[in-house]
């Protein structure tokens, strides 16, 4: 007896909540420039890898496909997808800030470790679960549309 199928959505997305804000919470409040510099180089990677990760550059699942019977995420994929690459992107603007003004204070350090913890968890969980942990559909091969 395990967790119903219509709770794991709501599970999943407060529990990448929990880690926003509790890695937050956590965080130290100063940081100096260096970690806003790396944290700055390190946020687009994550970025790539989780929309990889996520299929969203899949291309491959539109070639013989009907595109308006084709469906890439549910609601609550794109929710999820959303959320993490929010936190994200507006976390690559908050470690640029303080790099723009010279001034380590100009930054928020626990947004920023709130984000990275949140990217992190969430590519760890595609990693162990697969795509399909966030409503991803994966792409058809070949041998399945040509059996259409």
């Amino acid at each position: 007896m395990g967790i119903p199928q219509s709770v794991r959505p709501f599970l999943l997305f407060a529990f990448l909540l929990g880690v926003f804000a509790l890695s937050s919470l956590l965080a130290p409040r100063d940081a100096t420039m260096e970690f806003f510099r790396t944290t700055a180089q390190v946020i687009p990677v994550l970025v790539l890898v989780l929309l990889l990760e996520m299929r969203l550059f899949d291309l491959r699942a539109l070639v013989g496909a009907d595109i308006a019977k084709h469906q890439f995420m549910g609601a609550w994929a794109s929710l999820y997808a959303l959320m993490i690459l929010g936190f994200l992107l507006a976390a690559e603007f908050v470690a640029l800030h303080p790099l723009s003004t010279g001034k380590a204070a100009d930054g928020s350090a626990d947004f920023v470790y709130g984000a990275l913890a949140t990217g992190f968890v969430a590519v760890a969980i595609l990693g162990l679960l697969g795509g399909s942990t966030l409503g991803a559909t994966p792409a058809k091969s070949r041998d399945e549309r040509d059996r259409r």
